[in-house]
């Protein structure tokens, strides 16, 4: 089942956020999620439009960066790209073809500009 049809089967409001997007305005996509959910956007963790202040969490498991604490930038990192196999990006182009169109991702490479 794809998102839209997934998200629109179990309920009637929803927002799509490219990670790129929020890469390049963080504070300002949390900022309009928060207000689009009704809730006070002046309590929002970030030290200027692209660092966010992260509080200790207490977990054991899960992403490397989860015990950074303090002032973080929040980067677009495109390091990956170039390493990236040509099979692999094949593979995961034609897997994921169908959102990529939908998202505007395929008329990005087709134009001959960088992908979102």
């Amino acid at each position: 089942m794809g998102t839209n049809r997934l998200l629109k089967a179990h309920t009637t409001r929803f927002a799509v956020l490219c990670s790129e997007d929020f890469a390049r305005e963080p504070e300002a996509s949390v900022k309009c999620i928060v207000s689009w959910m009704d809730f006070d956007p002046r309590d929002l963790p970030f030290d200027g439009p692209r660092t966010v202040v992260l509080a200790p969490i207490h977990t054991t498991s899960g992403n490397p960066d989860r015990g950074r604490t303090g002032p973080v930038p929040i980067l677009l990192d495109q390091r990956w790209r170039p390493q990236l196999p040509p099979w692999r990006k094949a593979l995961v182009t034609a897997l994921t073809w169908p959102m990529l169109a939908r998202y505007g991702y395929a008329a990005a490479r087709a134009g001959g500009g960088a992908a979102r």
